[in-house]
């Protein structure tokens, strides 16, 4: 796969308004789930959400753009206001598995056009 295929984008359309204006359908983002192999990770304070998807997804194509799939994954309630600035120390983040994000996050069932 390549970069464009890792994209937060990649199961939305474009579409056409009325008045002749194209946007993007919403995108669904994929939750938290308990699984057995989500990864916990403390933040130590350092860190922002692009370091931690760069280092728990090396493996992908500049895997530090996945920030967002952590962000859509955690538990809590709280929204990510800015993914730039430092995450408070000892805040804990659950981590979606490399396979979760090969097998599930990124699988086409999750298409909903097309």
């Amino acid at each position: 796969m390549g970069v464009f295929e890792f994209s937060r984008y990649r199961y939305v359309e474009a579409q056409q308004d009325d008045d002749g204006k194209w946007f993007l359908t919403d995108r669904e983002p994929y939750e938290y789930k308990n699984l057995a192999d989500n990864i916990i990770h403390i933040a130590s304070g350092q860190e922002t959400w692009q370091h931690i998807a760069g280092r728990y997804y090396r493996n992908f194509p500049k895997g530090c753009r996945l920030y967002w799939i952590l962000i859509d994954f955690q538990p809590d309630e709280n929204p990510v206001i800015d993914p730039t600035l430092a995450i408070p120390a000892g805040k804990e983040i659950t981590i979606p598995s490399e396979r979760t994000v090969r097998n599930i996050i990124f699988n086409d069932s999750r298409r909903r056009y097309g």
